[in-house]
């Protein structure tokens, strides 16, 4: 029995004895033991994927905050013996991870900053900076004074600078999905204006050591020949719509690393509509191709670093609206879809000929992976002069929104008013949603009525939730919309059809409420922001007026009008942190923390003017017809 104990005694010590002349003796540590970058060599504003091995020897429960830092290698090779700050350090990431006490693979992806000096650089990492776990070693959290070039984890990556005067066009996006063109020669009614054909965004960018100040100039492809077009502005308030279509797009651009969201809103001349059409071939894919190209307008003397990444071209869907002229019903189904068939009722005998004025318009303001507001608006007039003479007005509209790439319907509205002669299927109906709820409805079908509304609602609304990188803090920002909507309507029927008023007003703002989980920074939104401000008109009337000694024959006489007033997408939606980072210094070739210093940093998801700011007429039209 002593001889077994003498032999177990004899191993302890053994193997006490090798620990103790260099064995591991830790039983609580944090590290990152490998540290690797999937590129060498790479630009500012490139995103780069890290992976990177973090052993928890000892904890299995909880998170352990990981920093990530971009340090100029070529500043390390000017060493000195005594502790110098590094001049150039650039924070990357700041996460939480799993702690599940052994070591674990993971994969981060961090974005170069546009502010580098370029060269060769060094990533490296700083595990628990905060010091929330007690370990058996701390000198391994990060690069320390006793380790060698080889002791500790880091990533070489060559990183080439930002160009010293550059401007760049990307990332258009339109908020069309065709473009719908009236066939030359329908008559515009008066006071109505040539409204946008294409609208959109694109990010504009500069970079270089002055405020730049740059043209965007648009071209439409006309038979192989590049036109000009010209770009809805509205700090003119030139004229009663509060603007004018101008020549070019004066743009400034602030000195920053982030792009600029810049709006436009093209207007095609009617000459080369006319040569479109020329060229236009119902039965097959048509398209319209336009070039956007920047210039330099910053009024210095000096070249741009390239003019590859100036322009931009693109092509869009084109189709051509033949008008609205008196319609023969190609079949009775075409002719049935003059009449709102009731529960119960049979549907009247169809009539021989209508006359349909409508108007369509939708269209998306903003980039819909941040924000942005879209509307879908229809207004018809619809006229039966024989058989059974009726009428029939509509109105509908829709707001829809954009955030972080989710969509969402803000409210929709609907009215519906109609007469005929015999009257059956004279009545109206309206309904309005909001946030995907029916909140009003009222229907009545009768010989004569005469009804008005004036309804208004205000809510708020979250919407989407989305996480960003401030600088290198994660945050967690949700964000919605807040405001009022309503309608104010007049509708009847006596011997005179009539629908009148907003079929909607809307105005929402954009709110945002962000959080930070991390012990080292503090942040939230700063925004001061109109998502849409829009108001949807409709004036329509259709009377009977039998034969008298002024008018022949009976007839009937119409007049409509739809006008929209809008303002989408303007002002400054913004994310904030204030992190608590570190401070590095270099001795001897080898980087290590050696204090802590508090840096701002400033994410705008948008600081811009309004995207769309007009007040224009959709349709217009008066006259009569016999019936």
């Amino acid at each position: 029995m002593l001889h077994v104990f003498g032999r177990w005694l004899c191993l302890l010590i053994l193997s006490l004895g090798l620990l103790a002349c260099g064995g591991d003796s830790s039983r609580y540590n944090l590290a990152v033991e490998t540290l690797t970058a999937e590129v060498e060599h790479t630009q500012y504003g490139d995103d780069v994927t890290l992976q990177f091995t973090l052993n928890s020897k000892g904890f299995d429960k909880g998170e352990v905050d990981v920093h990530f830092f971009l340090l100029s290698a070529d500043e390390l090779q000017q060493d000195h013996l005594i502790e110098e700050e590094l001049a150039e350090l650039h924070a990357l990431a700041a996460d939480h991870f799993p702690l599940d006490g052994k070591s674990t693979q993971h994969t981060l992806s961090v974005r170069i900053p546009e502010d580098v000096a370029g060269g060769d650089y060094q990533i490296v990492s700083y595990v628990d900076p905060n010091n929330l776990y007690n370990e058996d070693n701390e000198n391994d959290n990060s690069p320390h004074p006793e380790h060698s070039l080889d002791e500790y984890p880091h990533a070489p990556i060559h990183v080439v600078a930002a160009p010293d005067h550059d401007h760049q066009l990307s990332n258009v996006q339109l908020g069309i999905s065709q473009l719908i063109l009236d066939k030359p020669g329908l008559q515009l009614a008066e006071g109505e204006i040539h409204r946008a054909e294409i609208i959109g965004h694109m990010d504009v960018r500069y970079h270089g050591s002055v405020e730049g100040v740059v043209k965007v100039l648009g071209e439409i492809d006309i038979n192989g020949q590049w036109q000009p077009v010209h770009f809805w502005s509205v700090d003119e308030g030139a004229n009663q719509h509060g603007g004018e279509y101008l020549d070019s797009m004066l743009v400034t651009l602030p000195l920053s690393e982030q792009a600029n969201h810049v709006a436009f809103d093209i207007n095609i001349d009617d000459a080369y509509i006319d040569a479109l059409y020329q060229n236009y071939d119902a039965i097959q894919n048509n398209e319209v191709t336009i070039r956007l190209t920047l210039e330099d307008a910053t009024g210095v003397n000096q070249a741009e670093h390239s003019d590859e990444n100036n322009s931009v071209v693109f092509s869009v869907p084109l189709y051509f609206f033949e008008g609205e002229a008196d319609a023969q019903p190609a079949s009775v189904a075409d002719a049935e879809s003059a009449f709102k068939q009731l529960p119960g009722q049979q549907l009247l005998q169809p009539q021989v000929a209508n006359i349909n004025y409508a108007q369509d318009f939708n269209a998306s303001y903003g980039n819909q992976s941040k924000f942005a507001v879209g509307v879908d608006l229809h207004g018809q007039l619809l006229l039966v002069p024989v058989v059974i003479p009726g009428a029939r007005i509509v109105g509908e509209g829709d707001v829809f929104a954009y955030f972080f790439n989710a969509r969402n319907t803000l409210f929709g509205i609907s009215f519906d008013g109609s007469a005929y002669s015999n009257g059956q299927n004279t009545g109206y109906s309206t309904e309005m949603v909001i946030f995907n709820n029916t909140v009003f409805e009222d229907e009545n079908y009768t010989a004569k009525y005469e009804k008005s509304w004036d309804r208004s609602w205000e809510e708020e609304k979250v919407l989407a939730q989305a996480r960003f990188f401030v600088g290198p803090i994660p945050m967690q920002v949700e964000a919605g919309v807040s405001g009022n909507l309503g309608f104010e309507l007049a509708v009847g029927y006596n011997a005179e059809l009539y629908g009148g008023g907003d079929l909607f007003h809307v105005d929402f703002g954009a709110f945002g409420r962000g959080g930070i989980s991390l012990l080292i920074a503090s942040g939230g939104v700063q925004a001061v922001f109109n998502l849409i401000d829009n108001t949807f008109s409709l004036d329509s009337t259709a009377g009977f007026a039998l034969a008298s000694s002024e008018q022949a024959s009976p007839h009937i006489y119409y007049s409509t009008e739809l006008a929209d007033d809008i303002d989408a997408v303007s002002g400054q939606f913004g994310l904030y942190a204030d992190v608590k980072g570190i401070k590095w210094c270099k001795k001897l070739f080898i980087p290590y923390p050696c204090g802590s210093k508090t840096t701002r940093y400033d994410l705008w998801l948008y600081q811009t003017p309004s995207v769309i700011n007009k007040t224009w007429t959709l349709l217009e039209k008066e006259g009569q017809v016999d019936i």
